[in-house]
């Protein structure tokens, strides 16, 4: 392979990705390549990495970086415990387990199903449950994005294999609220199918857990479908603003993991500072109140009402949205157009990311806005007017 032609075809096909220099004030602002700019593509949608009280807690009584172990060696620091039997009260599940990233939690759900297991998963899937199916032997078989129908046709064409084989395990994985389109999963609709099938129901709810329902548990508690949920896996680095990864379900699902998730086995523990951040912020997330520039915020209503803003603003002055969370792709199509406008969109003071193939289908390149409950209302208002000015100089509207 000839990495030098590879890289040249990637500028050519409007592919090409490059790091930049990015340091991070809060989830509404951030100082990239040097320039201070308004911030809209960060996953700290509640703005708790930059909490003082959560920045406190967490280097509180340091006496190491990091364990330097596996949790089955010497990692297993009481502190991660406690995290655990917190994210389990915080799901309503029997039990948790933290992984390091979200990415190998995610990956974990190769650990839970083997060659004889059929998984149904959701096309537009992350690409950590995607790498996880491709990882556990099963056999696949994907659905249209977020199609009851579709998902019922293909349980439908398998139930005469498995019927056969009353051993082969069902599992239908999906994430709760799609990280680049915007929109929720139909949990409760596809909990039904799963009852109805006999299928495992695994929900990667990174994206939604901390901000929806109304004890913030997620979008299963949003759809009513926490009972039709097995499996819950997420991400402590979102809505939770700090690192890290879990899954919460039943005892024995825990410890199956424990003993034969190659992800969780073979690495270094979770730093314990970062679980003690995680505790703090949990404890905020439960009431949902900060103070911020002088002012009290509840955190989970003020996100939603900052979303519904902007998602109107931009619908208003023509552009195509998809989506109906605080995730707000903006459709271009076009790859070299989507980096212009990103571009453009920089030198306006506010950085956001186009969103290009790999990570969505070509042809469908799009701007992918993330508000957070720490963006004011002015603030919000000029990113829909710079949006607009950028818009009409690219034909767009």
């Amino acid at each position: 392979m000839n990495y030098a032609d590879e890289l040249k075809q990637l500028i050519e096909q409007n592919l090409y990705r490059r790091l930049r220099d990015v340091r991070i004030i809060d989830s509404s602002r951030a100082i990239v390549d040097g320039r201070e700019v308004i911030l809209l593509c960060s996953n700290d949608y509640l703005g708790l990495s930059s909490n003082k009280e959560v920045i406190d807690y967490a280097i509180s009584d340091v006496s190491s970086i990091s364990q330097c172990s596996s949790r089955l060696v010497a990692g297993n620091d009481p502190m991660l415990v406690e995290l655990e039997n917190r994210l389990a009260e915080h799901k309503a599940k029997d039990r948790a387990l933290v992984y390091p990233t979200g990415y190998m939690a995610s990956l974990a759900i190769a650990a839970l199903v083997d060659e004889h297991s059929i998984i149904y998963s959701d096309e537009l899937n992350h690409a950590s449950i995607i790498d996880a199916c491709r990882l556990s032997r099963a056999r696949i078989k994907v659905f249209k994005h977020n199609d009851v129908a579709s998902l019922e046709e293909e349980l439908l064409a398998s139930s005469i294999i498995t019927t056969s084989s009353p051993s082969r395990k069902k599992v239908v994985v999906t994430e709760g609220v799609f990280s680049m389109d915007g929109d929720m999963a139909r949990l409760d609709e596809i909990g039904r199918l799963c009852r109805e099938y006999d299928a495992m129901l695994i929900v990667d709810d990174a994206h939604g857990d901390f901000i929806y329902g109304s004890n913030h548990r997620g979008t299963a508690e949003y759809m009513n479908a926490e009972h039709c949920v097995d499996v819950i896996i997420s991400s402590m680095s979102k809505a939770l603003g700090c690192f890290g990864g879990y899954i919460a379900g039943s005892k024995e699902v825990v410890e199956y993991l424990i003993n034969r998730s190659r992800t969780f086995i073979y690495t270094s523990a979770l730093p314990a500072l970062f679980a003690k951040a995680a505790l703090k912020a949990l404890e905020i997330i439960k009431y949902g109140i900060i103070k911020h520039d002088g002012k009290t915020l509840h955190l989970q209503d003020r996100l939603i009402a900052n979303a519904r803003m902007l998602r109107e603003a931009l619908a208003s002055r023509g552009f195509n949205l998809k989506g109906s969370t605080h995730i707000i792709p903006v459709l271009i199509g076009d790859e070299k157009v989507a980096l212009e406008f990103a571009s453009m969109l920089f030198k306006h003071g506010i950085f956001v990311q186009a969103i290009r193939y790999p990570t969505v289908a070509r042809g469908s390149a799009r701007i992918r806005v993330s508000v957070t409950a720490l963006h004011d209302d002015d603030a919000l208002k000029h990113v829909a007017d710079v949006f607009s000015i950028v818009g009409k100089d690219l034909n767009l509207i």
